[in-house]
């Protein structure tokens, strides 16, 4: 809704619909050439190399902190989803493989010592079955896999994913810890 103020325009200031909308035209095709020089100009940077200067750009561009680190709290997790749900999936299909197992020696015991109680080894065999298909084939929602934690990997920046500072660690150079006066 547009403001009006309490006294009157000028007459030089009122618009016509015509001219209101070649104003508004303008204005528009105005913000849409500061938006590419803005995109012009984060292509030129290259590769961030830290949240501090995506917060930094940001500022420039009147964007709240809160958001981009929101954004970014977004953008990982949705990164490694890929990798969270081939753990999923892999956690069923080794659960069903167990089940298939622990059904079949179920079944092959009670087959030996009570043919009566064969009906529990089937079961086991089914469930292990049913278990391995859903883990093979099933979807992972987003949900169970966010909720998958990725054990960190010794080489590798458990922040970003660089190349860690050493063999053994899991943090680079930028995200380890440095102590005071270092």
């Amino acid at each position: 809704m547009l403001r009006q103020n309490q006294a009157d325009p000028p007459a030089a200031a009122r618009l016509t619909a015509d001219d209101l909308n070649l104003v508004l035209s303008d204005a528009i095709r105005r913000q849409s050439r500061a938006q590419e020089e803005t995109e012009r100009q984060i292509s030129q940077l290259g590769q961030v190399t830290s949240v501090d200067d995506a917060i930094e750009i940001a500022q420039q561009l009147n964007v709240d902190e809160k958001h981009v680190r929101a954004a970014l709290a977004d953008y990982q997790k949705s990164r490694l989803r890929g990798q969270r749900r081939d753990l999923v999936r892999a956690g069923r299909r080794n659960t069903g493989i167990g089940l298939l197992v622990l059904g079949g020696v179920v079944l092959v015991g009670a087959l030996a010592a009570a043919p009566a109680l064969a009906w529990v080894g089937a079961a086991g065999l089914l469930a292990g079955g049913a278990l391995f298909l859903w883990g093979m084939l099933g979807r992972v929602s987003d949900t169970a896999a966010d909720q998958k934690e990725i054990l960190p990997v010794a080489g590798t920046c458990r922040v970003c994913g660089k190349s860690a500072y050493n063999d053994r660690s899991t943090f680079c150079e930028e995200h380890r810890y440095k102590g005071p006066g270092q």
